[in-house]
């Protein structure tokens, strides 16, 4: 890629560079594919862009064959764009995007020879909004959750009753004698529940 210097297109003062496809890089330009099944050929290109001089906008494109193709019968392949400011009031934004392309080709000898013409063009837009702030401290249990954690007389006397119910009994001569520890657990979780756990170990004499 070189710069030709200025030029005049259409009227404009126009910069002009040249490009050509380099043989030790890869071709992902364009490509040729005769029928579904048949292998893809990707073609050389080389060719001129114009640039306004003062905004550095596109307004031309000219591309051409650097080798013709002799499995495609190509010879021809050329192609001259014009790019016009296309304005979108739903932003307020102009664009410089494709008005007129003409292509020149021949494959198998055949000649063909069409032109486009782009319009009405559509813009769209995805709006986005992200807010971003510190997370906010909440304590995992409340001074007024930890005052009904506490232990009262009413869960000590069911702590009594179930230790009670795991005396062993006497046996029939009652030389047997058993002695019972136990020891309660309390567990606080978030949700505000407490949960009496009972530990207990049996001895016997």
């Amino acid at each position: 890629m070189s710069c030709e210097g200025l030029a005049n297109w259409n009227g404009k003062r126009a910069w002009q560079i040249y490009f050509r496809q380099r043989a030790d890089k890869p071709n992902k330009i364009r490509s040729y594919r005769i029928g579904l099944n048949a292998p893809s050929h990707p073609i050389a290109l080389k060719g001129r862009a114009w640039f306004v001089a003062d905004s550095y906008q596109i307004v031309g494109l000219q591309t051409d064959l650097i080798d013709a193709l002799p499995d495609l019968r190509l010879t021809v392949d050329h192609a001259n764009i014009e790019y016009g400011p296309v304005h979108f009031s739903s932003r307020g934004v102009d664009m410089w995007l494709p008005k007129t392309a003409e292509l020149y080709c021949d494959p198998k000898g055949k000649r063909i020879h069409r032109r486009l013409s782009f319009s009405n063009y559509l813009l769209f837009a995805v709006d986005e909004k992200q807010k971003i702030s510190a997370p906010e401290y909440r304590p995992l249990i409340s001074s007024q959750a930890a005052e009904k954690t506490a232990v009262t007389g009413k869960n000590f006397s069911t702590l009594q009753s179930r230790a009670a119910e795991l005396r062993p009994y006497k046996e029939k001569d009652k030389r047997a004698r058993a002695s019972l520890r136990f020891c309660a657990s309390v567990f606080i979780t978030v949700g505000r529940t407490t949960t009496f756990m009972l530990n207990a170990e049996m001895a016997a004499d």
